[in-house]
């Protein structure tokens, strides 16, 4: 579903060349990864981390990782259930 997350790594090399585009890989990569994760959360009241995991491709502490920084960050709201791999609203 997400794999184009991780298949633009094939094209970060592409992007790294253009003297325009350089410098700002990084930032636009973690937005469209911010911004894919937030949308996938939005139907759901709870969701298991490894239906997620699936889904993009990433391992459970990736995408641990990734949903605690975005509540921290005031992107998504809810809590982390770390023992049972389910993120809350």
């Amino acid at each position: 579903m997400f794999g184009a997350l991780t298949n633009g790594r094939i094209f970060q090399t592409r992007h790294y060349a253009d003297i325009h585009l350089a410098h700002h890989v990084n930032d636009l990569t973690n937005a469209i990864r911010n911004w894919a994760v937030i949308l996938y959360f939005q139907p759901f009241a709870s969701i298991k981390l490894d239906r997620m995991s699936a889904a993009f491709g990433w391992t459970i502490d990736e995408v641990e990782h990734h949903v605690v920084n975005l509540i921290q960050s005031g992107g998504i709201q809810g809590r982390v259930d770390s023992q049972n791999k389910v993120r809350r609203r």
